[in-house]
């Protein structure tokens, strides 16, 4: 019983600091293109991606 108890009060007094900080306003996107693919022609498709 008292080692429920302590567990459940060490429990409670962690918290969520353990939990990593979520930033929810970004994503990321990966882009492949053929290989010799231009640096222009690169530039343009991530321009599009973007908008």
């Amino acid at each position: 019983m008292a080692t429920t108890a302590l567990a459940l009060w060490l429990a409670s007094t962690f918290g969520t600091s353990f939990l990593p900080s979520f930033n929810e306003g970004t994503f990321t996107v990966f882009l492949m293109a053929p290989p010799g693919t231009s640096l222009a022609e690169s530039n343009r498709v991530a321009t599009g991606v973007e908008k």
